[in-house]
């Protein structure tokens, strides 16, 4: 009598698990990495996770791209001395809401930490060289539709001159954090806070430019 051998049945991907990895598969394609599911599962998964951020990345640019600047008769500049150096603009103060365009922006504060603890499972530790500038600010949609927005950049001015421009944000898995793949409703608003990483060992000047942004309007963060 012959006995046969058979391996372990893949666990069935739900319905349920199905749609949240379609929609938000930054967060649900990880589940497949539980015990009993195959890896032809996780390959379909974290191939979708891989093209949907290529798309996302995509629409960013061809969004920021598409987005007329003008430079308005009001344009401003900072005054010239070391601490605050000259830079174009339609220059807000922090708590100042400015019109962008579909938006209006409210940047609430500005802070910067060497090490930023968010919850037990979230936290962005201290590296040598480098600190975290938050950015808490809020973003309500003006026009008559549901819009998407992105994070922005942030630009550092150096004492000597010289302008770094950060558009790379840093990713945090929970509430409150970040602009993922998110729309907001019209006449709605979304506070969020938005991190980036920045060189500790240059002194000067901190400026957040929002996403989106047809009014050249730039927000004062400070010295640093």
């Amino acid at each position: 009598m012959n006995n046969e051998v058979t391996g372990p049945v893949a666990k069935k991907v739900s319905i349920g698990l199905v749609v949240g990895i379609i929609i938000v598969p930054y967060i649900f394609v990880w589940l497949l990495l539980n015990k009993g599911y195959s890896n032809k599962a996780r390959f379909y998964g974290f191939a979708w996770l891989i093209i949907a951020a290529i798309l996302f990345f995509n629409m960013r640019k061809s969004n920021e791209s598409s987005s007329p600047t003008y430079i308005n008769s009001n344009r401003t500049e900072s005054v010239v001395d070391g601490n605050n150096p000259n830079i174009k603009g339609n220059k807000v103060a922090i708590n100042e809401t400015a019109d962008i365009g579909h938006f209006a922006v409210t940047v609430n504060s500005c802070t910067i930490k060497n090490s930023l603890y968010i919850n037990e499972y979230v936290k962005l530790g201290s590296e040598e060289g480098a600190k975290f500038v938050i950015i808490d600010v809020s973003l309500k949609n003006t026009s008559s539709e549901s819009r998407m927005m992105f994070e922005g950049e942030l630009q550092l001015v150096g004492n000597d001159g010289r302008k770094l421009v950060m558009d790379k944000t840093e990713l945090v898995f929970s509430d409150g954090y970040g602009l993922l793949l998110e729309s907001i409703n019209p006449m709605l608003t979304k506070r969020t806070k938005i991190i980036y990483k920045i060189p500790s060992d240059i002194p000067g000047h901190l400026y957040y430019v929002p996403a989106r942004n047809n009014k050249n309007v730039i927000v004062d963060c400070g010295a640093i």
